[in-house]
């Protein structure tokens, strides 16, 4: 954890000032700028900020409360074995400062090792709770072939397909992250899946959420951490899903956050047509049969699909890096 994550923390514990505020004001600042000293806010290009400092919204006695807010919290925190990272530290997953409206995260909460995110390729591994035999099968193939091609796989420690991913991986001797949707201080959702969670921090994976300590699980938080399974990732492959559910929130996410979406074609491997689907296969195929998911049946087209996420992947780090080429003349 570094002085400048205990800033932004700091930030955002200030009434009325949001991510996205704290993020593109901060964006083109020089970090060795960032101090903790009051007149430090003043630097921040933010209009919001700087119109609450001039009409003394907020005060030096607002942030040396808002400090001291984010001392508790980190404090806290570390007590409980959970790290803390902003959006401006090395360790912060690079593919969510990827997402292109910048709606991502400004502090993430972590246990284990959170720097598998940047040092691997990454796929999410996502489906329906109800999983099936026909799901149980698939995310087995899919989970043991990208671990072998040293990708750690993402999930929600969900039931269903989600446990399942995290358990292949474990299986195939390969690293797993699981985004929850609470504090990380918090028991976790569902209880069953406890054990999981110690046995992906056991084998080298880490446990990442946006939420502070004490923030209980909400079902609003539930689409958020749908939404960045996917930004967290270089692409997606959904198993299988039904019309409705969190998995489509994912599968939704990664088309406007440019991620590629796979999905096994269940049609070719249960050999019926589209009105024959079981209602588990019906949402995957949709998307499918939409142009909006890759499908994945023969080994050549897996074999594609991942070529294609490692394209993409070096496309979207390259165009990153000129663009912070470019905020860094800037800041002279």
């Amino acid at each position: 954890m570094s002085d400048i994550t205990r800033v932004v923390l700091a930030l955002t514990q200030l009434q009325g000032i949001g991510n996205q505020t704290i993020i593109k004001g901060l964006r083109n600042i020089n970090l060795q700028e960032i101090t903790d000293e009051f007149s430090f806010l003043n630097k921040i290009n933010s209009n919001k900020i700087q119109k609450k400092l001039d009409n003394e919204t907020i005060s030096v006695m607002d942030w040396h409360n808002a400090l001291s807010l984010a001392d508790d919290i980190i404090n806290k925190s570390k007590e409980k074995g959970i790290g803390t990272v902003s959006f401006l530290d090395e360790d912060y997953p690079k593919n969510l400062l990827m997402v292109h409206d910048e709606k991502y995260p400004a502090i993430l909460y972590f246990k284990g090792d959170i720097k598998q995110i940047n040092d691997h390729k990454s796929l999410a591994v996502i489906g329906t709770r109800n999983i099936t035999e026909f799901g149980n099968e698939m995310t087995s193939k899919y989970v043991k072939y990208f671990t072998s091609k040293d990708y750690v796989i993402v999930s929600g420690l969900a039931k269903g397909t989600d446990a399942k991913a995290h358990e292949e991986t474990i299986k195939n001797s390969g690293k797993t992250i699981a985004i929850l949707a609470a504090g990380l201080d918090q028991t976790i959702y569902p209880k069953e899946n406890a054990p999981l969670a110690k046995e992906i921090l056991r084998t080298g994976g880490a446990l990442i959420s946006e939420y502070k300590i004490g923030t209980k699980l909400f079902p609003q938080f539930l689409v958020a951490r749908d939404r960045w399974q996917s930004g967290i990732s270089d692409g997606v492959i959904a198993i299988e899903t039904g019309t409705r559910g969190g998995t489509k929130n994912a599968m939704t996410a990664a088309g406007y956050q440019k991620r590629p979406l796979g999905c096994p074609d269940a049609k070719e491997y249960l050999d019926v047509d589209f009105d024959e689907l079981p209602k588990t296969s019906i949402g995957t195929e949709e998307f499918i049969e939409k142009g909006l998911a890759i499908p994945l049946y023969t080994n050549r087209s897996v074999k594609g699909f991942r070529l294609h996420l490692e394209e993409e992947k070096e496309r979207r780090e390259e165009i990153f890096r000129e663009q912070k080429s470019v905020e860094d003349i800037n800041l002279f």
